[in-house]
């Protein structure tokens, strides 16, 4: 990292007047010289007082590369002034923070709050360039956890549940605009949020518990409903762990989501590679039975039966109540699928055998073995009743929306750690607890078909995420970010998006992105070009409004 020697920089910059006032000859500012003025207000930073936490540090950093932060991308180079924050709600359960503040002209006079993933634990570095490079003064945090494990930490420590579920990302966002509005004199205009998966369940806090934190936010793929993601994830462990040989091993998920597309890619009336309505799928298990010696090809029958009831997730047997939605169709060999199915990660994994989000109203000792002795009658409903004041679920977001509040949320239909069905169900029930045109006025949901968790898998899965590169000029793709930004500062609510997909620098696909209820409907010509589609209005029995 290049941090700017500032005695050295003013020498130079007194003796390059000395030269200009006695010999009159033409200089060139060097770069480091129009920085200096920020490069000192940057350091300044270090006394400015905050009432809910300190600076730590504040430094200027003329370029950065990935060998300083981690997963920055090698072209970044951006300068920046690095301010680093840290609060301490509670004893033993601090909070760090970054905020990074472009310089010179670079600034667009807004702030954009940036979310985690996992269990957070580190600074996400990616989305704090990401943003920077946009022209953001853009935060992150650690969210208190100081770990990738961060469930196996927080069991039995309230403060850093607490920290986890709702205080981090609301004091880095308080704490974030302090210190812009310090470093550049003025409050930022506009503030935004990004975040996809925990970033995502953090978005959906934002905007139920602080709506007046954030003029816009992008949730992807929200974490929302989390008891409900632990009972199928204990569930599905128990289900291929039934007998060894009900034991469904990685290399069978390539033929087991083969046979699903053979079903239901074409439904659509386009044969693709992907399913863009795996909620409309009925899969048929029998024909992956093996009939003969057990290939990779083929299920066995203990195997057929694990994944059949897999499938269907946690269903209480007495009332009939489902904890989660059914897994999607088409989703088999996506990653999340290797932990669902074939369970590879053991030990501390928030999935197979881990304690997972169930720990925190089951105790630390709980693991999806003792699913065997599991009541839904009792542990199922402690288990929603102690995370309804913590999940983001209640779906009414009245404050946020009179605040003039905007909304994009977006889910990959492939995504195999959180159902896009689990989105849908939420913002079914936004439509009806607020009206449908209320819910319109200032939300979007956008399904990608194809698409697995928050990026990656076999459709169109670019648009302008954070953490991911924004869409370069001239690029097909839509901005979602920039979207929301237009909604928030401009009134251009957002209408069809287009996802792009590439192989390397090649762009392979395009694929128009519908506001929901609506779909992608093939017209004709070239099925991987955008305009080949329109948006039209789902069946009824899809949309269920």
């Amino acid at each position: 990292m290049k941090h700017v020697a500032l005695p050295a920089m003013a020498s130079l910059a007194l003796a390059i007047a000395c030269v200009s006032s006695t010999a009159k000859v033409a200089v060139t500012q060097a770069p480091e010289l129009a920085w200096l003025a920020d490069a000192q207000a940057c350091a300044a930073l270090t006394s400015f007082k905050l009432e809910q936490g300190q600076v730590t540090a504040a430094a200027f950093v003329a370029s950065a590369s990935a060998a300083d932060f981690r997963a920055v991308p090698a072209n970044f180079s951006t300068p920046f002034c690095r301010v680093r924050l840290t609060t301490t709600p509670a004893l033993g359960a601090s909070i760090n923070h970054e905020v990074w503040l472009p310089v010179g002209h670079a600034w667009n006079g807004r702030f954009l709050g940036t979310g985690n993933g996992g269990f957070a634990g580190r600074i996400v570095y990616s989305a704090l360039a990401n943003g920077l490079s946009r022209g953001y003064a853009v935060a992150n945090t650690d969210v208190g956890t100081h770990a990738d494990t961060g469930f196996i930490q927080m069991a039995g420590d309230p403060q850093r549940v607490e920290n986890y579920h709702q205080r981090a990302i609301h004091q880095m966002t308080v704490l974030g605009k302090a210190v812009t509005a310090e470093f550049y004199q003025r409050a930022p205009r506009y503030a935004l949020f990004a975040g996809c998966s925990s970033g995502g369940f953090e978005a959906m806090t934002e905007a139920l518990n602080y709506p007046t934190d954030y003029n816009g936010i992008v949730a992807g793929a929200p974490g929302i409903d989390f008891a409900g993601a632990g009972l199928f994830q204990g569930f599905s462990y128990a289900q291929t762990h039934v007998s060894a040989a009900a034991a469904i091993g990685a290399n069978k998920l390539p033929a087991i989501e083969a046979a699903v597309l053979k079903q239901c890619d074409a439904r659509d009336g386009l044969a693709d590679g992907q399913i863009d309505d795996p909620a409309r799928c009925s899969v048929n298990l029998e024909p992956l039975l093996c009939q003969g010696s057990e290939t990779d090809q083929c299920l066995t029958r203990p195997q057929l039966d694990a994944l059949a009831a897999l499938r269907n997730g946690p269903v209480n047997p007495r009332s009939g109540q489902r904890y989660y939605p059914v897994f999607p169709a088409g989703a088999e060999n996506a990653g999340g699928a290797r932990a669902r199915i074939a369970h590879l990660s053991t030990g501390t994994s928030i999935v197979d055998a881990s304690p997972g989000p169930l720990t925190l109203v089951l105790g630390p000792g709980w693991r999806a073995e003792r699913w065997s002795s599991f009541n839904f009658d009792t542990d199922a409903q402690a288990a929603l009743a102690a995370y309804a004041p913590l999940a983001p679920s209640r779906p009414d977001l009245g404050p946020f929306m009179r605040a003039g509040g905007k909304l994009i949320l977006f889910h990959g239909l492939r995504d195999a750690n959180i159902f896009a069905q689990s989105s849908v169900d939420y913002y079914r029930k936004l439509h009806t607890t607020m009206g449908s045109a209320n819910t319109e006025a200032f939300s979007r949901l956008y399904l990608v078909p194809g698409m697995d968790h928050c990026a990656g898998g076999t459709g169109p899965d670019e648009f302008g995420q954070v953490d991911w590169k924004a869409p370069a000029e001239g690029a097909p793709e839509s901005d979602v970010i920039g979207s929301l930004d237009s909604w928030v500062s401009a009134g251009q609510a957002p209408a069809t998006l287009v996802a792009a997909a590439y192989e390397g620098e090649r762009l392979t696909r395009t694929r128009p992105l519908c506001p929901w209820p609506q779909v992608a409907k093939y017209q004709g010509g070239d099925i991987d070009h955008a305009d080949s589609f329109i948006c039209q209005a789902a069946p009824l029995e899809a949309a269920g409004l």
